[in-house]
């Protein structure tokens, strides 16, 4: 099955809600969204007057986690599916995308109904490596992203790792193991799963064979992004920058991907600007050097199962025009295939 689907709400929405985006989606033609939670804008604030409610009953707020205070004084995390107590602290997160949980279920179910895939992912910077501060504050987004994720019925939390740092290659793979090992138990009882992402910087944890390491060890899919690894990776054959040069590298790589990947391939695309083994900047599909024909061509002989997310700057534009390439090969095997018939 070919899915095509775009990172964030469609630049041909008219609104810029979920509730938009999913309509304008499915109005499309298009079958996914990866809900982008790049800036998380939470807010501590007293409970008080929402006191006695249940946190997923609240109509005004969506409230990602609760603080309580224990016996000896000190706050404490205890979740979301409690009663607010007046002594309470709640962290609420301001989002423009939906309005309450109950708002967010409805969504999950519209998206259900009209057969739209949603994912969503953490925010942009990361570190699940421990390497500093931000550590606790990631593993938070990544609980609380995953959160939003349940609400609307999505079925991974997509997220990179983090930078090196100081750390060795070898220090940064076992704490990421350690790491995405932690989040498992985390998010233990959800239906949404946590799948890391291959990166395009060499700096950032995430090389794709750090991911196929990652995922192996902790028995989580891979979301692969494309433009990505294009950019970090010389060709094997060639040995020149720019990972892919035909349709054989790509099958190549979904090949062994889907050893790891149980619920299809799921895959970010767009063009990519590059430089000494680092992305620059993602392009219009029609830019760059990486070759959608390529993709295309892979697709139609191997007849994976994938989900394609346009992260171009393009968006539903480029999602668009990648299944009017696939559309093009399809005719051209067709065609093809009469010809050979009538000899």
């Amino acid at each position: 099955m070919f899915r095509y689907g775009i990172a964030g709400i469609p630049l041909s929405s008219k609104g810029r809600t979920l509730e938009d985006a999913i309509k304008e989606t499915y109005r499309l033609g298009l079958g996914a969204i990866e809900v982008q939670m790049f800036r998380m804008h939470i807010e501590e604030l007293p409970a008080l007057e929402d006191a006695g409610q249940r946190v997923k009953d609240l109509e005004d707020k969506i409230v990602v986690e609760v603080l309580r205070a224990d016996e000896e004084g000190n706050y404490r995390p205890v979740g979301i599916d409690v009663t607010l107590e007046e002594e309470d602290i709640i962290l609420q997160l301001y989002w423009n995308l939906a309005k309450n949980y109950e708002h967010l279920s409805k969504l999950g179910e519209l998206a259900k109904e009209l057969d739209i895939r949603l994912s969503i992912h953490t925010p942009y910077y990361m570190d699940l490596l421990g390497i500093s501060e931000l550590y606790e504050q990631s593993m938070n987004y990544v609980l609380w992203t995953a959160r939003i994720g349940e609400a609307i019925q999505a079925d991974r939390v997509v997220s990179n790792m983090g930078l090196y740092g100081d750390l060795s290659k070898k220090e940064a793979m076992n704490r990421a193991i350690k790491t995405v090992r932690e989040i498992k138990k985390m998010l233990k009882g959800m239906k949404i799963k946590f799948s890391p992402e291959n990166t395009g910087k060499r700096v950032v944890f995430g090389s794709l064979s750090e991911i196929r390491t990652l995922c192996n060890k902790t028995k989580v899919e891979p979301t692969f992004n494309m433009p990505d690894h294009h950019a970090r990776e010389l060709n094997p054959d060639t040995k020149q920058p720019g990972y892919f040069k035909s349709s054989r590298d790509v099958i190549k790589i979904f090949d062994e991907l889907q050893n790891y990947c149980k619920d299809g391939l799921y895959v970010h695309y767009a063009g990519v600007e590059h430089q000494a083994g680092n992305l620059v900047r993602y392009l219009p599909i029609k830019k760059g050097d990486l070759k959608f024909d390529w993709v295309a061509q892979a697709m139609l002989e191997r007849e994976y199962d994938i989900t394609l997310i346009s992260v171009s700057p393009l968006l539903e534009h480029d999602a668009d025009y990648m299944r009017v390439i696939l559309g093009r090969h399809l005719e051209k095997r067709i065609l093809k295939e009469e010809k050979r018939k009538k000899k």
